[in-house]
């Protein structure tokens, strides 16, 4: 974002064509940033990633988009009126949201060899990159032409600072859906253990160990129940996996009617 905010500031001066170039190497610089450093951390959470790999997807998709996103503005004539605040940042958050659905895209391309759910990348892209997109757009709209340039490139780099936290932030919090629940599995599994009501008669949570990898997994499911029998049946069962752990006999956890029962299962029924 520094050299975002350099840029623009150098491009001041120029014509339309003659700053377009300058934004466009403002954010391929940006985008290489972005992509090396994610590529970086994410290397050692998923090994074998391609560290190349990303950052060819990242730089694309943010770095053109970005300089794309920034070329009407630099083609613009100076002395046309400046649009609304709140349409700027309206704007801003749908951009957001549209650059990390492509950018989400391309990058799951890259991480679906190694997460089990490569496409929830997408939806998490999405929602860390509309907040950031919409204080990026703030810190750009800040400065006039009257602010000397260091101000404004501190400016930019304190924008990135509060940006890429806030990608970062969503980002971790949200990645452990990638091999694990979903975000709504995880809410409605919450929601049953905290005793929302209303959810009780329709929804049970099961807790079992993983046959093969051997944590602990925890998901909500619907269920009918006939005195102490509980059934479970998966709806498309080829697209899931959780229920696979069930065949074998063993322990099984059964948060029902606000309480945790112990039961055994066996032929994929559980009974607590």
């Amino acid at each position: 974002m520094t050299a975002s905010a350099s840029a623009a500031r150098a491009s001041e001066a120029l014509p339309g064509y003659g700053a377009l170039p300058i934004i466009v190497v403002g954010g391929l610089i940006e985008g290489v940033a972005l992509g090396v450093l994610q590529a970086a951390w994410l290397a050692h959470r998923f090994p074998g990633l391609s560290r190349l790999g990303w950052i060819v997807a990242t730089v694309l998709i943010a770095g053109l988009g970005w300089a794309l996103a920034a070329a009407p503005a630099a083609l613009s004539d100076a002395n046309a009126a400046e649009p609304d605040p709140v349409f700027i940042l309206a704007m801003a958050a749908g951009l957001g949201l549209t650059m990390g659905v492509l950018l989400g895209l391309g990058q799951a391309l890259v991480l679906r060899h190694h997460v089990r759910h490569p496409w929830r990348w997408v939806p998490i892209s999405a929602a860390a990159w509309t907040p950031a997109m919409v204080v990026i757009f703030t810190g750009a709209t800040v400065p006039d032409a009257s602010w000397p340039t260091t101000p404004v490139i501190v400016l930019g780099a304190l924008t990135g600072v509060v940006a890429g936290a806030i990608v970062g932030l969503v980002s971790i919090a949200l990645m452990p859906t990638l091999t694990g629940q979903s975000v709504g599995s995880g809410v409605l599994a919450w929601s049953l253990r905290h005793g929302v009501p209303g959810l009780g008669r329709t929804f049970a949570l099961l807790r079992v160990r993983g046959a093969k990898s051997g944590p602990v997994f925890e998901f909500p499911v619907q269920y009918a129940r006939e005195g102490d029998i509980v059934v479970v049946f998966p709806g498309t069962p080829r697209r899931k996996n959780w229920w696979r752990n069930l065949r074998q006999p063993g322990e099984l956890l059964v948060w029902i009617d606000g309480g945790l029962g112990c039961g055994d299962r066996a032929g994929g029924h559980g009974r607590g």
